[in-house]
């Protein structure tokens, strides 16, 4: 009698996993069907958009533990059109791309990923009287594309760390080749910051025909204090004047 018992509860054991593998086969099937009918859907959509909600944690010196909240949204439209936006406490970012460089054509693009961590962007571009010209003299900027915008305003007595996000290092690199006829007859002054926490430098030279801008940006720091922020609206003042420096070209 006890053997039997054992035996048929053994029997009805191994036929309840029998239908849940089956069941969970079924499912895993199921389950791959709806992901490629949605796969196929949004491959066939011209739009999509979402929004998106994260938040960091982060510890102070003095072990106080901060949330950071940042929300945004995206939104593509294919083949070429993209919209980032990001809102948080401390920086406000938005991206937006419509398939064509302001003011410009891209002749070449080649995107390159030496390196796992490294994304590097290489163009050429022509652009129409993108020069403002001014008698016999021509103002040109040697920042072609990109803006390193730090949001910051005039106060001085924060008391709350700021959120530098990431450490990360970012290169420009610009040749601008000189339109005939015209030569440098003043270039802006290098510029070079270290901070510490973060540091900026930039040159602008003539090579050959060519008008070479060279920057390089690191943030060395996530979390930088409070009494920082001064340094902070500094870096930011440097760099806002450097990007709209002018090289000045002149007739001969």
């Amino acid at each position: 009698m006890a053997c039997n018992s054992i035996g048929g509860s053994t029997a009805v054991l191994a036929l309840v996993a029998g239908m849940g593998m089956s069941n969970a086969y079924a499912d895993e099937a199921y389950a791959k069907q709806r992901m490629k009918a949605m796969s196929d859907s949004m491959a066939m959509e011209k739009t999509i958009s979402f929004g998106y909600d994260t938040n960091a944690e982060i510890v102070t010196s003095d072990h106080q533990k901060l949330t950071l909240a940042n929300s945004g949204t995206v939104a593509l439209k294919r083949p070429d059109a993209i919209r980032a936006e990001r809102d948080g406490g401390f920086s406000n970012v938005q991206m937006i791309f419509d398939g064509k460089f302001d003011g410009t054509d891209a002749v070449q693009s080649e995107m390159d990923k030496a390196h796992p961590t490294d994304l590097t962007l290489s163009y050429a571009l022509t652009a129409d009287r993108y020069a403002q010209a001014m008698g016999p003299l021509l103002m040109v900027r040697p920042r072609v594309l990109g803006r390193l915008d730090i949001d910051t305003d005039t106060k001085t007595n924060r008391t709350v760390p700021v959120d530098l996000e990431e450490t990360m290092q970012a290169v420009d690199d610009y040749s601008i080749e000189l339109p005939a006829g015209y030569a440098v007859d003043e270039l802006p002054d290098p510029v070079k910051l270290d901070l510490g926490f973060a540091a900026y430098q930039s040159t602008t030279a003539l090579e050959g025909n060519k008008l070479h801008y060279s920057r390089t940006y690191t943030v060395r720091q996530v979390t930088l204090p409070a009494e920082k922020y001064a340094d902070l609206q500094k870096l930011a003042g440097v760099i806002a004047a450097d990007e709209e420096s002018r090289a000045i070209l002149k007739k001969q």
